[in-house]
């Protein structure tokens, strides 16, 4: 319905009788728009002005036909009555026409007269009181007058504030009733409560709710007039009225002068300008708004259009000389930008051996995830990638992500061809994508990480993944096949752990009976009370080895007894000499009968065991008077006997399977373990990518809220990669050269350790007991500190295997150090060089970390340089399974290196342990018998590959 025709159909309504309040709806269309609204009728309605009631009919009606409240015959009578107070009124003279009323310039109205400096003189000093100021201003007195009338009451009304301290705002322009030439200029305080403008409504959803807090407002009356006419151009009358005192404006708008510095360094960084805009002044404004200045007058440079995501990739091809985009496929469902940095590669691309990528979140407004790869050099961080990527709309298919990440890798490997170490956390893609990308090079999981993945779960009582205890017997015959209590069955893959690498399949029954796949022998054979027999009744003893292949990859060629604690097996497998007990399916435990994951107080010394087994090597001595060094098979065999007990004495059968599953198998040990590879990397965890993101986010990204893409993309470029070329100068010595040079940050670390460790035992314990002594009773731990210096005092100091000339020591000190250091070493060094650490700089700034022992070449302890023509060779090892490189220093030609190996007897039942001599270079080692040497050198035994290292000096 037409609005024009809804008043017809309300008038029709009149011919109900008006007996009964009735309620009528009626529904009203107006631009195709329908809206129900309703109208009340009545008997009969009475006059405002002579309260007779009248029906509709009499009374009036307005513009928008809307009935009036006072019947038509009131409406008439003050009509004419006010019609005639108007005829009585005398015409004024200097307006002809125009009847008197309040006007400013009325002659009549005697008013003070004063000019600019008397009234600032009137005013100044009352900001403590109230006030109230009525008079005739001379304008040209007033030094800042405008062309316009508006504009004076505009510099008047600054004034006012640059005086007083209030400041007033204008709201409106009033007309004069009696002169078309004569208007007031309404100014009102800033902090009048009354005129504070409605706020927004409250974000319904707490999540998006912000805290705000406003400024604060009294119930002053403070009001600025201003009343000018043309026909008195250098008169003004001003009313200044101010009822309660209370704290001064303060201004918090970018000034003129603010605007023109910004303008003016506009190249330089917001952090920049902000130092040159607080020194030597006293200034109101906050960073943020330097940013927010900073970022509007660069606009035109990295807003290049309104997409954010295709206005980067255009900023990132006009900055072609810095930069390189990486070309990627396109994957459905995702967007992906990823760049390089093009003189970071070209000039330190081939010095990069270890790289470390993460990632990070909360950068842009558009929610991407913000990706970098960096690369170690001198031990520290230079980014050399980015990439920022998202999901548009869950569509994705399954390893898009992985895909990505691959090309972008596979970019940086192309230019990094010596990379042999990767790190990152937890995260399944990037694991993925630099394993597959990189696989000659060792990945490492972050130190940190893995100490808080481990810590958080143990603190979970949720039960662990599927764990198979028969798989893994079948790997090491210590491990009971049918303890497997408080398993969940129905949670096949722990989180963290690629399916690929799981010990169970996905199906429900993770746990069932174990499948014996008997391989067809030349003989037919049979299975006879758990032996496996040939056709003529005789053991298959004489069956070629080859032919039984399919069962040693279940058991081991010898296998112990099972335990007293293990159930009997169902039968066993004979074949020749190798025997394979096939054991029943675990028994399944109720929920409600299950115990606790871990209990705290075994959580601790859990994570110590990983601790240790995560930083024992094959070059690390242990403090052991029968073995001295390891292979990485006997590390991994005895730390996961060292972990099964631990969990098997205090009954923690569920620990024991997440520890299993997520960290001693096979396939994730070489993740996490330093044993996995013959070289130790310097990087061991991700904190120089998040030492990154920190220096991103804190000092480039801090102010801005929520920034655009292309901002984000710009900042790096502009602001991170000049600091990254400046921290390649001094990597590369071309900076400052003659002068003294800073230490790096871990030079400056290393040098804190070893002035540390320098000092005297007694003098270090004194130290560490008055620390403690002086901290606040309730600081947490306190009391367990001092105690384990009590404990500390009465322990006698230890026997260790300590070798400066490669640079190891067996003490727990050194094995968990982040710099390979102990105090044996440190005072070992001092001794031979005459305390010239302790004094000169450049003992630090001159050392590199090696990843191959000796681990610091130290002239005049372990390596002269001056009278060195040693060269270096390239090696090939395998270590459990994988080919590895390591480096020889030889002198001159090398000649061919000659091995002889002995078979010695394992301790406990590990792996056999090989000992390795060079015999065309002596072996330098004061732990090893050299008696045991000389009785093998008669002895003739073929070269072969050996998982150990060549340590030559």
């Amino acid at each position: 319905m037409s609005l024009s025709l809804l008043y017809i159909h309300i008038s029709s309504l009149y011919n109900i009788p008006w007996t009964i309040k009735q309620k009528v709806f009626v529904t009203i269309s107006v631009k195709r728009k329908q809206t129900k609204t309703s109208v009340y009728l009545f008997q009969a309605v009475a006059c405002r002005r002579c309260g007779v009631k009248y029906g509709p009919d009499e009374y009036g009606l307005k513009k928008n036909q809307v009935r009036l409240l006072t019947c038509k015959k009131c409406t008439e009578y003050h009509a004419q009555r006010r019609a005639k107070q108007r005829e009585s009124r005398e015409p004024r003279d200097d307006v002809p026409g125009k009847k008197p009323g309040p006007k400013a310039q009325d002659p009549d109205h005697e008013l003070l007269e004063l000019s600019w400096k008397d009234m600032m003189d009137l005013v100044k000093g009352r900001e403590d009181t109230a006030f109230t100021l009525d008079a005739m201003l001379d304008l040209a007195s007033f030094a800042k007058r405008e062309p316009s009338n508006k504009g004076t009451a505009d510099a008047l009304a600054k004034e006012v504030y640059e005086q007083i301290g209030y400041r007033f705002i204008y709201k409106t322009t009033q007309p004069s009733r009696t002169s078309d030439t004569t208007k007031t200029y309404v100014f009102y305080c800033a902090q009048l409560d009354r005129e504070m403008k409605k706020q927004k409504e409250k974000e319904t959803d707490p999540k998006k709710q912000r805290a705000r807090m406003y400024m604060d407002r009294f119930p002053c009356n403070g009001y600025f007039r201003v009343t000018m006419t043309d026909e008195r151009p250098n008169e003004a009358r001003v009313r200044l009225t101010h009822h309660r005192p209370h704290c001064p404006y303060v201004d918090i708008n970018v000034d003129t002068a603010t605007e023109d510095l910004v303008k003016s360094m506009k190249n330089m960084t917001p952090s920049k300008i902000w130092d040159e805009v607080i020194r030597g002044k006293k200034t109101e404004l906050t960073e943020k708004q330097i940013y927010a200045a900073w970022m509007k007058e660069n606009e035109a440079e990295w807003r290049l259009a309104d997409d954010q995501v295709e206005s980067a990739i255009q900023l990132l091809r006009k900055l072609g000389e810095k930069v390189e985009v990486i070309p990627l496929a396109r994957e459905d469902g995702m967007n992906t930008i990823a760049f390089s940095l093009r003189e970071v590669l070209e000039r330190y691309g081939d010095e990069i051996e270890e790289i470390a990528m993460d990632s990070t979140w909360k950068t842009n407004a558009l929610g991407y995830e913000l990706y970098a790869i960096l690369g170690e050099a001198n031990g520290q961080g230079i980014p050399v990638a980015f990439a920022f990527t998202t999901s548009t709309d869950g569509t994705a298919p399954a390893g898009a992500k992985d895909r990505m990440m691959q090309q972008v890798i596979r970019h940086v490997y192309s230019q990094c061809q010596n990379i042999r170490f990767t790190l990152s956390d937890k995260d399944i893609s990037e694991i993925n994508a630099l394993r597959a990308e990189i696989p000659t090079a060792k990945h490492q999981l972050c130190y940190w990480h893995a100490i808080r993945y481990i810590t958080e779960r143990l603190a979970k009582n949720e039960p662990p993944a599927a764990y198979d205890p028969r798989k893994a017997n079948a790997i090491f015959d210590f491990i009971d096949p049918t303890w497997v209590l408080g398993v969940d069955t129905d949670k096949w893959l722990e989180e963290g752990v690629r399916e690929v690498d799981a010990e169970t399949s996905p199906s429900r029954d993770s746990v069932g009976p174990l499948k014996i796949v008997i391989p067809k022998l030349t003989n037919r054979s049979t299975v006879d009370n758990g032996t496996v027999t040939g056709s003529n009744g005789k053991e298959a003893e004489e069956q070629s080895t080859s032919e039984l292949e399919g069962i040693q990859q279940i058991g081991n060629s010898s296998r112990k007894a099972p335990t007293q604690t293990c159930l009997p097996p169902l039968l066993v497998v004979k074949a020749g000499d190798i025997r394979i007990p096939i054991w029943p399916s675990p028994p399944k435990v109720p929920k409600a009968e299950r115990p606790e994951f871990c209990p705290e107080e075994y959580r601790s010394p859990i994570v110590e065991l990983f601790r240790k087994h995560l930083h024992q090597h094959s070059t690390i001595p242990l403090n052991e008077v029968k073995v001295t060094y390891l292979t990485p098979e006997e590390i991994h065999y005895r730390a996961v006997k060292e972990i099964y007990m631990f969990c098997r004495k205090y009954d923690l059968s569920q620990t024991w399977a997440y520890m299993w599953n997520r960290w001693y198998t096979p396939k994730q040990w070489r993740l996490w373990a330093r044993a996995a590879c013959m070289d130790i990397p310097r990087l061991k965890t991700t904190m120089v990518v998040e030492g990154f993101w920190k220096q991103l986010k804190r000092r480039d990204l801090v102010h801005f809220n929520r920034p655009r893409l292309d901002l984000v993309t710009h900042i790096i470029l502009t602001s991170i990669l000049p600091r990254v070329a400046l921290r390649l100068d001094y990597i590369q010595g071309l900076r400052r050269q003659g002068r003294p040079q800073p230490l790096a940050e871990w030079q400056a670390d290393f040098r804190d350790d070893w002035m540390e460790m320098s000092k005297p035992d007694e003098l270090r314990k004194i130290e560490r007991e008055l620390k403690w002594l002086k901290a606040d009773v309730k600081t947490p731990g306190r009391a367990e500190r001092l105690a384990e210096i009590e404990e500390d005092n009465g322990r006698k100091a230890g026997t260790y295997h300590t070798s400066i000339a490669h640079w190891t020591c067996s003490c727990p000190a050194y094995l968990i150090s982040r710099f390979l250091l102990c105090k044996h070493l440190v005072r070992m060094g001092n001794k031979i060089l005459s305390n010239k650490p302790l004094q000169d700089l450049r003992f630090f700034l001159d050392l590199r970390r090696q990843h191959q022992s000796p681990y610091y070449m130290i002239p005049g302890v372990n390596h002269d340089r001056e009278n060195s023509d040693e060269d270096e060779i390239e090696v090939e090892i395998e270590v459990l399974g994988y080919k590895q490189r390591m480096y020889q220093h030889t002198t001159g030609s090398p000649a061919p290196v000659q091995l002889k190996a002995k078979e010695m007897a394992p301790a406990e039942g590990p792996p056999a342990k090989i000992n390795v001599t060079d015999t065309a270079h002596e072996e330098v080692e004061e732990e090893i018998d050299e008696s045991d040497h000389e009785d093998d050198a008669s002895e003739e035994v073929e070269p072969r590959r050996v998982s150990f290292i060549f340590r030559v000096c």
